[in-house]
């Protein structure tokens, strides 16, 4: 049997996760995952682009989904040519007005999300395949008013840049984007 090449499309369902999709239907995959937490724009995701496209509502800021992902991967065994870490968030205000809870969700989704989806799927990634983060242009300078954002993407663009020379041997290219 075959092995199912697939690309992994995170924060899928809206804006540039949405594009990325649509990008990635020209590509020779199977199966396009669009990973996202609203399973409503997931399934309106599936209607626009057709059954190539494979909906999983998590949230990749909860430890428990990443999980969820990593058993989906040990049972299925696809061979990832694509991942897109693009889900993400931010807020603009001051410091004062970001609840802890959003702070470290924030954190979370936008760190730890980046990391743990690239360490559950780079054992299923060959030769050739690409890991894609989503930073920003916000990851150069301290940024008042979105101080954790503007940390949160620094860091996914410097992780992103040393996990690219750790990969280099595997033939796997890790790619930190920084529109804005």
């Amino acid at each position: 049997m075959e092995t199912k090449v697939v690309a992994v499309v995170t924060g899928a369902s809206s804006g540039l996760g949405k594009e990325f999709v649509r990008l990635l239907m020209k590509e020779k995959v199977h199966e396009i995952w669009a990973v996202a937490r609203n399973e409503e724009k997931l399934l309106a995701l599936k209607k626009q682009f057709g059954k190539r496209v494979r909906c999983f509502s998590l949230d990749l800021s909860e430890f428990n989904s990443i999980k969820k992902f990593q058993t989906l991967l040990e049972t299925e065994q696809p061979a990832i040519r694509y991942l897109i870490n693009n889900a993400g968030y931010d807020k603009f205000c001051s410091y004062g007005d970001l609840s802890i809870d959003e702070s470290v969700n924030m954190i979370n989704l936008n760190c730890s999300g980046v990391v743990a989806m690239g360490l559950a799927c780079i054992p299923y990634m060959r030769r050739g395949s690409r890991i894609i983060n989503i930073a920003s242009q916000a990851s150069f300078q301290p940024l008042p008013y979105q101080n954790i954002y503007a940390s949160t993407k620094a860091f996914v663009r410097n992780y992103s840049r040393a996990l690219n020379v750790e990969l280099k041997e595997k033939g796997i290219c890790v790619t930190a984007v920084c529109p804005g």
